[in-house]
């Protein structure tokens, strides 16, 4: 049987984990970085609050517009300075962000004029978070989080079916994985939302995942 897990930041407040336990939650994916230097404030409570309750991963919120390696150690940085590990879970980047996502298509514009070359794709910006992160920390490919139209507009590299995959798809009884990712390997489905006061959150409704895959 699949296990129920959630996904929280800042919004959800600094989690009640042993209530978020007793409810069912077996997992949790934890906010820590956004951006080059956005840091989640409630990241350190609540990573250290999981300890010998629930098996943990932390995750960066990717912005599109900036400079992925400056993003990648900023992640990094952020949790070796606090001296925690690294979680039982998948390092992830979460790629989601459409507010910056216009400056991909500016970038596509100049390479149509004579010699102005376009800059990089969002995936080869993430591809390079990925590989420094990878390297800088246990070596594990970093799992992606996003969801099934994003995958169809800006992932079109093959490649990209080696990394695990968390996939935003709610309303359904199976998840949509559109190409590369292969249906039936990802390996979380973010659900839908749940009562937050019933999940131990402070807020009103908290992210539901399940682990599809080992």
């Amino acid at each position: 049987m699949a296990r129920l897990g959630c996904d929280v930041s800042f919004w959800q407040g600094v989690m009640n984990w042993f209530c978020a336990k007793q409810a069912g939650i077996e997992f949790a994916f934890i906010k820590c970085t956004d951006g080059t230097s956005g840091l989640d404030l409630q990241f350190k409570a609540n990573w250290r609050g999981t300890v010998g309750l629930l098996q943990r991963g932390a995750y960066h919120f990717f912005r599109t517009n900036l400079d992925p390696i400056k993003q990648a150690a900023f992640f990094v940085e952020t949790i070796y300075k606090e001296g925690l590990d690294w979680g039982e879970l998948p390092l992830v980047v979460d790629v989601e962000d459409k507010g910056t996502v216009l400056r991909q298509a500016q970038d596509a514009l100049r390479g149509l004029l004579p010699g102005v070359p376009a800059g990089p794709t969002i995936e080869q910006k993430v591809k390079r978070f990925t590989d420094y992160v990878s390297t800088h920390t246990n070596g594990e490919p970093v799992m992606i989080y996003t969801s099934p139209s994003y995958i169809s507009t800006y992932f079109k590299n093959p490649m990209w079916s080696q990394y695990p995959l968390w996939i935003a798809n709610y309303c359904r009884t199976v998840p949509s994985v559109p190409e590369p990712w292969v249906p039936g390997l990802e390996k979380y489905w973010q659900i839908g939302q749940g009562d937050g006061a019933f999940y131990g959150a402070q807020s009103k409704r908290i992210d539901l995942d399940v682990q599809l895959g080992n």
